[in-house]
C-alpha cells in the first residue's frame, strides 16, 4: 500500500474541507483559513508528484492523462457546487417559509430522489451502451438548470405543488440521466488495481464542489440581502445579520411591532436565494459546457453509438 500517498492525499483534502468550511464564518483572509487552504492545496502537489514517483501508486499518471476522464470530473465539481446551493435553499426555505419540520422536508424531497432513481436506471442505464456519454450528460444537466430556474421565482406565497415540486423532479430526473454516463466513464478503463483509487478521485471531484460552495455562495448571499436591506429603512442588526445568513423570519414568533421589518428581511432573504440560485444554474450549464467539450468518449458498445 501507498501508505505516503495515502496520508499526504487525506490530509491535504482534511485541510481543504476545514477550510473551506471555517472560511464563511471567519472570513477569507484569516490567517488559519489561509493555512489550512495553502497548506492543504500544497500537500496535494506533493501527492501528485508522489504518485509519480513511487512504485505502486495510489493514482498512476495514466489516469490524469485520459481527456475524458478530466472533462468528467469537472463537471461533476461544478454539478457538486449547484446541487449544494439547491439543498441548502430548499431546506431552508421549506422551513423557514412553509414551516415544515425537518421529516416533512425530508418527505418533500422524496419526489427528487424517485425522479433521479427512475432515470438513472430505467433511462440512462438503458441508452448509456447505445449513445456517446455526452448524448446523455449535456441534456441532462441542461433539464437540471432548469429545474434550478424555476426554483429562482421562489417567495413567501409560492406552492409546494406548482413551484417547488416541478423543479426538484427536473433536477432529478436531470442528474438521474447525466450520473450514469458521468461514473462509469470517469472510472471506466482502469485497471483493477487502480479502480479504488480512481473512484476516490471521482467522488472528491463531485465533493469539492460542495466544499468550494459553503464559503463563495455564502458570500454572495450576503451580499445581496445586504444590498437590499440598505434601500429599506433598515432591520436591526440581530434580524439583519440573521438575514444575511440565509434565515427566513417570518415563522419565528417575533413581536407583532416587527412585523413589517420582518417581512422586508424575508423578501431580502428570497432574492439573496434567487441570486444564488442563478449562479447555480450558471454553474450547471458550465458542466454541461465542459461535458460536451472535453468528453468525446464513443458509446461502450454498439454501431449506433460509433456512428
Amino acid at each position: 500500500m501507498d501508505v505516503p500517498g495515502l496520508l499526504l492525499g487525506s490530509v491535504g483534502l482534511a485541510a481543504l474541507v476545514y477550510g473551506f468550511g471555517r472560511a464563511e464564518p471567519r472570513g477569507e483572509t484569516d490567517l488559519l483559513v489561509v493555512v489550512l487552504l495553502v497548506g492543504g492545496l500544497a500537500l496535494l502537489l506533493v501527492f501528485a508528484w508522489w504518485q509519480t514517483r513511487t512504485t505502486n501508486p495510489l493514482l498512476p499518471p495514466y489516469v490524469f492523462k485520459d481527456r475524458n476522464r478530466i472533462g468528467h470530473c469537472l463537471a461533476l465539481a461544478f454539478i457538486g457546487m449547484g446541487m449544494l446551493v439547491q439543498h441548502l435553499v430548499l431546506t431552508r426555505y421549506l422551513q423557514g417559509a412553509r414551516g415544515y419540520t425537518p421529516s416533512q422536508i425530508g418527505v418533500a424531497l422524496l419526489p427528487m430522489a424517485g425522479a433521479a432513481v427512475i432515470a438513472s436506471t430505467q433511462v440512462s442505464a438503458r441508452l448509456y451502451r447505445r449513445l456517446a456519454p455526452r448524448s446523455l450528460i449535456v441534456p441532462g444537466v441542461v433539464l437540471a438548470a432548469i429545474g434550478l430556474a424555476l426554483l429562482t421565482g421562489l417567495d413567501s406565497d409560492s406552492a409546494y405543488a406548482t413551484q417547488v415540486l416541478p423543479g426538484t423532479l427536473l433536477i432529478g430526473f436531470g442528474l438521474g440521466l447525466a450520473f450514469v454516463p458521468l461514473f462509469a466513464t470517469a472510472t471506466g478503463g482502469i485497471a483493477p488495481q487502480d479502480s479504488g483509487g480512481t473512484s476516490a478521485m471521482v467522488n472528491t471531484a463531485q465533493q469539492s464542489g460542495g466544499w468550494a460552495a459553503m464559503p463563495l455562495f455564502g458570500g454572495i448571499l450576503a451580499s445581496a440581502v445586504s444590498a437590499w436591506l440598505d434601500h429599506t429603512s433598515g432591520a436591526p442588526e440581530g434580524l439583519a445579520k440573521a438575514a444575511e445568513q440565509g434565515v427566513l423570519l417570518g415563522r419565528q414568533n417575533l413581536p407583532a411591532a416587527l412585523s413589517g421589518v420582518v417581512g422586508e428581511t424575508d423578501r431580502a432573504v428570497l432574492a439573496g436565494y434567487s441570486v444564488i440560485l442563478w449562479w447555480a444554474v450558471g454553474l450547471t450549464l458550465l458542466a454541461g459546457l465542459l461535458a460536451g467539450l472535453l468528453v468525446t468518449a464513443k458509446a461502450p458498445s454498439g454501431d449506433a453509438g460509433s456512428r
